[in-house]
């Protein structure tokens, strides 16, 4: 038995594989490999942009935690704020009725040896010691200041308290955030007030006794 192939039979058959099988010449295109070597130069400015990253994330990550630590000693003053604001107001009025007690009281005498203008003056000078507003101090260390100290008076503004915080910087020897009240708003004493008051009436009836008494008789 006769085996022929027909070489068209082949020619038309089609090939199992696609690529091409000419092996003549370059290959066609060159394959992507990562680099193995750099130069001193390239490897400086990797480490640059690597030093560069990991300097933006630690940044924003400072940011956050500054904003969230000021957040949280503005929302916790200012609860202690508007409570002593309510506190001082119902105060205020108090010792305002005590001071014009105090002056309806003693207006005769005052209208006897005092002109109109240092009667004024007396007056305001009883009710300044009731326009003393309330502040809320944030003591923080100084190496904190940069960062923290612009964080908290943003805070302030939005929270609608700006005029009532003061920032007070203290040494590294306090690594820890610490919420005070001034003095005055902390102490706040209408007792305290009522002395001051009345001591500052004592104090100006001396005065004016010594400016208006008449002189001796010769």
């Amino acid at each position: 038995m006769n085996s022929f192939i027909d070489p068209k039979t082949v020619e038309e058959r089609p090939n199992r594989f696609a690529f091409d099988r000419s092996f003549e010449g370059a290959p066609a295109a060159h394959g992507s490999f990562p680099k193995t070597r750099f130069t001193r130069e390239e490897v400086a400015a990797l480490e640059r942009l690597a030093f560069e990253k990991g300097r933006q994330s630690v940044e924003a990550a400072a940011a956050q935690e500054v904003t969230a630590i000021a957040r949280e000693l503005l929302a916790q003053g200012k609860a202690q704020l508007d409570a002593l604001t309510a506190e001082r107001r119902r105060l205020l009025a108090e010792s305002t009725d005590l001071a014009l007690v105090v002056a309806r009281k003693l207006s005769t005498r005052l209208n006897e040896v005092c002109p109109d203008a240092e009667v004024r003056a007396f007056l305001a000078n009883c009710l300044s010691l009731l326009r003393d507003e309330p502040k809320l101090t944030i003591r923080i260390p100084g190496t904190a200041e940069t960062l923290l100290a612009p964080a908290i008076e943003a805070e302030a503004r939005a929270a609608g308290i700006a005029g009532a915080v003061r920032i007070e910087v203290r040494g590294a020897e306090r690594p820890l955030l610490r919420l005070e009240w001034t003095q005055g708003a902390a102490e706040f004493d209408p007792a305290a007030l009522s002395e001051a008051i009345e001591a500052e009436v004592r104090r100006f009836l001396e005065q004016a006794d010594a400016s208006f008494s008449p002189p001796p008789n010769e």
